[in-house]
């Protein structure tokens, strides 16, 4: 009977500590969370001013900068999936969102994907499913701009190459409604120059290089920006599915901690009994 109690006791500290782990997950996915959607409002500042200038820039260009669409020869899909483990089906359901955008826009175009994302990387190849180019998600919020831009880096040199038709940038956003992240899918290239607002100043501003150099390099910062808000909205998101997992970890601790102390008194009681019976039976 000792020794059962004290196998007891050590599974119970041994849930202990599990859950002090879980709880110290759950307060770092938690800050992370809210640090990466205070930082969405600054982005959203930048991608606007942005937007405000190729507005300008249109007007300044009469409309002639705007890119023709050539010949569709293949598609990008640019994933954004999980970093790390411990965050429930979040990078799972990263892939899922794939395969179904890959069905849905298979036309008899070869499609590239390029994934971000170590641990969607291991769960895409244990589904068969075979990247063209990889890199790893943001640990921090101060990497996000470095992230975004290896990312645009990597797809210039794509388009550089011609024959890409479309890319699209699929990834989660937080919601704080609903256990499921959900998984949007926004088409970065061809670029749609129609939703910014061409209205010519009575002065012109002054530019130091052609109009439709000008639109150009700010529709490739514009498409900066909003590879940085989606990942900061992914690196939200992934940081709330962390949170809620280490929140469903706490609950089955506690329940588990529970049954262990109920079995703890249990087995004690029932030592104590044995004990009383034995000196009892040894007075008489």
């Amino acid at each position: 009977m000792t020794d059962r109690l004290a196998a007891i006791t050590r599974r119970m500290e041994t849930v202990r500590q599990l859950g002090a782990v879980a709880t110290a997950m759950r307060g770092i996915a938690a800050a992370r969370q809210r640090e990466a959607e205070s930082r969405l409002e600054a982005i959203r500042a930048y991608a606007a001013t942005v937007g405000s200038a190729i507005g300008e820039a249109l007007a300044l260009a009469h409309g002639s900068a705007a890119p023709r669409n050539g010949k569709a020869e293949g598609d990008i899909l640019i994933l954004l999936a999980g970093e790390q483990g411990f965050a429930g089906a979040y990078s799972d359901r990263a892939i899922q969102a794939a395969l179904a955008h890959l069905r849905q826009s298979a036309d008899g175009h070869p499609a590239t994907l390029m994934l971000a994302g170590s641990r969607g990387r291991m769960l895409a190849e244990a589904q068969g499913l075979k990247p063209a180019w990889t890199t790893t998600m943001p640990l921090h919020v101060r990497e996000v701009a470095d992230t975004a831009n290896h990312i645009a880096q990597t797809l210039y040199a794509l388009l550089a190459d011609g024959g890409v038709g479309s890319v699209t940038l699929l990834h989660a956003s937080p919601d704080g409604a609903s256990a499921l992240q959900p998984f949007h899918a926004k088409t970065l290239i061809p670029f749609d120059y129609a939703r910014f607002a061409s209205h010519p100043r009575a002065i012109p501003p002054l530019v130091t290089m052609p109009a439709d150099r000008l639109v150009a390099m700010l529709a490739e910062e514009y498409v900066f920006a909003e590879l940085c808000e989606a990942l900061m909205l992914a690196f939200a998101a992934e940081s709330e599915a962390r949170l809620r997992a280490m929140m469903s970890v706490s609950e089955n601790i506690a329940k588990t901690s529970d049954v262990l102390a109920a079995v703890f008194r249990q087995g004690r009681q029932d030592a104590i009994t044995e004990e009383v019976v034995e000196l009892a039976a040894g007075f008489r």
